[in-house]
């Protein structure tokens, strides 16, 4: 039988060692562990589509943070071929993704999913953006969900509570937000939020509710203001090594899944995860309180130079039109937030 099956393909023209190809196998890893909602509803669901779309011949294997590879060890992995995909925070970058950082700063945004469109499309609009992705493959680009301040013992519900509290954060432009609230930032990955927080050794933290309760931080918090400040802009790519061993066909199969498309999936993972989590706390306990208007003034005056700040960096690593990248960015998050109004008045 096997001797047939062989004369067949070879009067094809397929060679035997093509028919019978091992699928290529990837390895990807990301900051967030594999029950969050952004892996258990875009991660998987994509991984799934590439192996359906291309017959089984391409295989994606999801590995929980820290396991193939440090979180702030990813850029340069990725980079040097370690890692076949990674996803992370930009500020785990040593520095290199400078113009990422803008969607950091803060009241850009209305939701993550907004906020992922806003961000891939600004990628793709300034070709610099891009650039700074250079010796990787960029599959796309997103946001966290909207970071908010939890605390563990007292409730904030005004500006002037913040001051001197010692608030954990992930790194960027978060450490400048904090810090024009006159709070103490204390740089903690993501996975160790945990331990400090449960240990004594911050008063609270700066993080989105999407990974609170995956990453059991709310066992340790009691606390949160509900008005969202900044997202924490993330990238997602593929080593060259690992992009040059698919076909041009699983190559455009692959861009056709990632891009904007993939950017609002996770999006919508965490807006929907952060709903549902934020009902669950409430649910168990957990108070949520509101900045009054006239707190939300002060917030918006101290945080009013943040942005200014990240453009002078910017315009002093050489790029000119810094400022216009912002206010595009600002522009693209109310625009595609009402895109996703309007979607949804449509249904």
């Amino acid at each position: 039988m096997k001797k047939v099956l062989f004369a067949v393909l070879a009067l094809l023209g397929v060679s035997v060692s093509a028919a019978y190809a091992a699928p290529v196998e990837l390895r990807f890893t990301s900051v967030y562990i594999d029950r969050h909602p952004v892996v258990q509803d875009a991660f998987i669901p994509w991984m799934e589509e590439i192996k359906k779309r291309t017959n089984g011949e391409v295989v994606i294997t999801y590995f929980n943070p820290g396991t193939i590879c440090p979180n702030n060890e990813m850029f340069s992995a990725v980079r040097s071929g370690a890692v076949d995909i990674a996803s992370t925070n930009t500020n785990l970058s040593n520095g290199a993704l400078l113009l990422s950082d803008a969607a950091n700063v803060p009241f850009l945004f209305q939701n993550a999913e907004s906020a992922s469109m806003s961000v891939w499309r600004i990628s793709q609009k300034y070709p610099e953006w891009a650039k700074e992705f250079d010796g990787m493959k960029l599959l796309t680009q997103y946001t966290s969900a909207l970071m908010m301040i939890h605390s563990t013992k007292k409730p904030v519900t005004k500006f002037s509570d913040i001051r001197g509290m010692k608030i954990t954060t992930v790194g960027g432009l978060d450490r400048d937000i904090l810090k024009s609230f006159k709070a103490n930032p204390i740089f903690v990955p993501l996975p160790d939020t945990y331990m400090s927080l449960s240990r004594g050794m911050a008063d609270g933290c700066c993080l989105a509710i999407a990974p609170l309760r995956s990453f059991k931080i709310t066992e340790t918090i009691k606390y949160s203001v509900a008005d969202p400040i900044a997202a924490s802009p993330m990238w997602m790519a593929m080593s060259n090594d690992a992009w040059n061993r698919l076909t041009p066909e699983q190559q455009a199969i692959f861009t056709e899944t990632t891009g904007e498309v993939l950017a609002r999936a996770i999006g919508r993972a965490l807006d929907n995860g952060s709903s549902s989590d934020a009902k669950w706390m409430e649910e168990n306990g957990h108070v949520f309180n509101h900045f009054s208007a006239e707190e939300k003034a002060k917030i918006a005056k101290a945080t009013a130079s943040i942005g200014d700040k990240w453009i002078k960096k910017a315009e002093k690593r050489g790029y000119a039109n810094a400022a216009k990248i912002l206010d595009d960015l600002h522009t693209l998050g109310q625009q595609t937030a009402a895109e996703i109004e309007q979607e949804k008045a449509g249904k």
